[in-house]
């Protein structure tokens, strides 16, 4: 008896690891999936292998990115892959962890770390959710005709 009860343990635990690894996500999104934020947008923005780019020389352009986790799922990182080429201004994105009518559950606005040549990460780690959607508004510079363009090349949602 003894022996069929830890056979049968053995195989139920298992089953939980394999069920739990099965339900950690982790999904990438490419920028150019993101959307103007307004009409006025639609002119400044370029879609292309990069991403979305702003590439008006006056103003800064908005996009709304979004992504579905598995509901119910507990968002553990948002990470924002960018390009900022302007020096005075920041890639700022305020990232929305949600339930599926809208009401935010959790927020927060990450910014680049100030002009570079390089990539840069934004990440945010929100506290535990059991969240239905996830959104995100990303303002990008406009662009420097001495550095290039800024832009949101992916994301990536992570959950378990």
């Amino acid at each position: 008896m003894h022996a069929r009860a830890r056979i049968f343990l053995g195989i139920l635990a298992a089953g939980i690891a394999t069920t739990t690894a099965a339900w950690a996500a982790n999904n990438g999104y490419h920028g150019s999936l993101c959307n103007p934020f307004s009409p006025n947008d639609v002119p400044k923005l370029k879609y292309d292998k990069w991403g979305v780019r702003n590439i008006s020389v006056t103003e800064k352009a908005n996009v709304t990115c979004g992504a579905s986790p598995a509901v119910s799922s507990n968002v553990t990182k948002v990470e924002v892959v960018v390009y900022d080429r302007d020096p005075v201004e920041d890639v700022c994105c305020s990232i929305y962890i949600q339930k599926a009518a809208g009401n935010v559950i959790t927020s927060a606005m990450k910014c680049s770390s100030g002009f570079a040549s390089a990539a840069q990460t934004l990440s945010y780690s929100p506290p535990v959710n059991a969240v239905e959607t996830m959104s995100m508004v990303c303002s990008i510079p406009k662009t420097n005709p001495a550095n290039g363009d800024s832009h949101v090349v992916s994301y990536r949602v992570n959950t378990n």
